[in-house]
């Protein structure tokens, strides 16, 4: 009786911290209002002990900033629109993104989505490594829309 009476213990436990641990994303994504983030994106997200998150230097960082940018300046994107985008990457060993999903979008009838999904087609992202190897990951990634500064001249 004590085994079983262990047993369902720890299925309880267990079953209870990923109940948290899917309460804290959801708070995450509920508040992320409240964050302020830059064209570069922000990288985010529960990782295994051990690794590192992947990375974006100033020039993939650079590359998404002109992206974002160019689809004001071309009109594709209204000059008035600002919003956020939360995307779910899956990188490979060498930092490529190969899959790319949308987890939250606003304003929704934007397409800022698929158009943050074409920003990040081009990116290569230094790498998450573990013990000094690459690893492929799955981490979440903001990026915010906002018309460009005008220059003050």
């Amino acid at each position: 009786m004590k085994d079983i009476n262990l047993k369902i213990l720890v299925a309880t436990l267990f079953l209870l911290s990923f109940s948290a641990l899917a309460q804290d994303s959801l708070k995450l994504l509920a508040s992320y209002d409240s964050l302020r983030t830059v064209y570069g994106g922000n990288i985010f997200g529960f990782y295994p002990i051990g690794v590192t998150p992947p990375v974006l230097n100033e020039n993939q960082k650079e590359k998404i900033t002109n992206c974002i940018e160019s689809l004001y300046v071309n009109n594709i994107i209204p000059k008035h629109i600002k919003g956020k985008v939360i995307l779910e990457i899956i990188c490979d060993k060498t930092g490529v993104p190969v899959n790319i999903t949308t987890l939250f979008e606003k304003p929704p009838n934007f397409n800022l989505g698929n158009e943050a999904k074409n920003a990040l087609k081009s990116v290569i992202f230094i790498p998450a490594m573990r013990q000094n190897e690459n690893v492929s990951i799955v981490f979440k990634f903001a990026i915010t829309f906002e018309p460009p500064k005008k220059d003050s001249k």
